[in-house]
């Protein structure tokens, strides 16, 4: 090889390496988040105040990159097409078109590897450092390459308009923002709970936090205010659905206090239906967030679910909604259960009514996805049939099995987590009976 083939193998390196470090630098600073960037301009970093100066206008900072990597491998391509023609075309006899095409996949496959892929994945977790060491070139290309960046910005937006202005940060920043905090110790772990809690509880549905049918306690619509009020007692409930025939027909609602003047009266005999109240009816597809909102204009506290076919689903409580963002609420009548109970370093037991969303954040992995909200209603999809104590099924690593039944109800399960297979995963679902 000649001088001149080393400067032509060396100026395409210099040029994709360019091209590389760009494109590095562009996923770096945008990966990095408007928090974290005010937090190190704030902090007094250099390149902190750099990124910050350089994302009030990011849009000529991105037409600055674009057109270095656009021209850097370009002129690279150009360059390995000319040495090709030169070198093995003329001197070597290859056919002109087997030249050019050997110099364009060979810089194409270079790019893709080495200026983008590589690049771009090494920034993408490495955001802060690469963001870091990058500030000053990237604002001095900025700074180069004003007025073109300006001239192709100006056309760009005379094409597509002006993008709106974004909100501040984003749902996931705000996220990152509140683990951050925590770990500095400005936030307890409850309030981050709780703040995540907020961002979820947009996303649920009624079905989802209800209390399913098969656990509503009610009164007949023929019942008398002395039952009710034994029932109530028992069972320590202040609020009840009152039924005709079945709880498919749900036609008022009894709070505890529309007993008193019967029991002060001493009338205890009196039809509960002269002393129910009108019931509310929603969707199980409802949005809780709305739901939320509904109950605090309609003044309600209580709404009596009902499924696709009009029957009822279950009964949801203001409580209930609460809960999604505070966590359980225990009154001075309730006999508090732990959901969760870790009865060995790798064993759970838990309620049959845990929410799959629940079990997900418990296990940090994905579960199984189907019509069921729950792991016991999980259970009864993967079995295939009404399951018997010990029956279960295996996801990866994990093991789900019937601890307890009440009934036909699973209401426990037993969750025990195996080590993670190093290279293989297990089908989803695998049912084990």
């Amino acid at each position: 090889m000649i001088l001149r083939d080393w400067i032509s193998i060396i100026t395409i390196l210099v040029l994709v390496s360019l091209s590389a470090f760009f494109s590095a630098a562009e996923i770096g600073i945008l990966s990095l988040g408007k928090y974290r960037r005010r937090q190190m301009a704030e902090g007094g970093s250099r390149a902190g105040k750099i990124l910050h100066a350089l994302m009030e206008r990011p849009g000529r900072m991105l037409t600055a990159i674009l057109v270095i990597i656009t021209a850097a491998n370009y002129t690279a391509e150009t360059i390995a097409s000319d040495w090709s023609i030169e070198r093995l075309h003329a001197d070597f006899n290859w056919s002109l078109s087997l030249s050019l095409t050997l110099a364009v996949v060979s810089v194409t496959l270079l790019v893709l590897v080495w200026a983008e892929v590589t690049p771009i994945l090494y920034a993408a977790a490495n955001p802060e450092r690469v963001a870091g060491w990058a500030a000053v070139p990237v604002r001095a290309a900025t700074v180069l390459l004003a007025i073109p960046a300006r001239l192709i910005t100006g056309l760009a937006h005379l094409i597509v308009g002006r993008r709106q202005q974004e909100p501040f940060v984003t749902e996931e920043e705000i996220k990152t923002i509140v683990t951050m905090e925590t770990e500095r110790g400005v936030l307890e772990e409850e309030e981050k709970e709780m703040i995540h809690s907020i961002f979820a509880f947009g996303d649920r549905v009624v079905r989802e936090v209800m209390v399913p049918r098969i656990d509503i306690v009610g009164v007949q619509r023929n019942d008398t205010a002395e039952t009710a009020l034994k029932i109530a007692a028992e069972r320590g409930f202040t609020r009840l659905p009152v039924y005709h025939a079945s709880l498919d027909h749900v036609v008022g609602l009894l709070h505890i206090r529309d007993l008193v003047p019967a029991v002060q009266s001493g009338q205890l005999q009196t039809g509960v239906w002269r002393l129910m109240r009108q019931p509310y009816f929603v969707p199980e597809t409802k949005k809780v967030a709305e739901l939320l909102k509904e109950f605090r204009l309609r003044r309600q506290s209580l709404a009596v679910v009902l499924d696709e076919y009009g029957g009822t689903a279950g009964l949801v409580a203001l409580e209930d909604l609460l809960e999604e963002i505070v966590g359980e609420i225990y009154d001075e009548y309730d006999v508090e259960h732990a959901a969760v109970q870790q009865v060995a370093p790798d064993t759970y037991v838990v309620d049959g009514r845990m929410s799959v969303h629940d079990a997900e954040e418990l296990l940090a992995t994905k579960l199984p996805e189907g019509d069921f909200d729950t792991l016991a209603g999980l259970l009864y999809d993967q079995v295939g049939r009404v399951p018997a104590k010990g029956d279960g099924i295996s996801h990866e690593n994990l093991t789900f099995t019937v601890e307890q039944l009440a009934g036909h109800r699973i209401s426990q399960v037993r969750i025990k987590v195996g080590p993670k297979p190093a290279d293989e995963e297990e089908p989803e679902g695998d049912a084990r009976v």
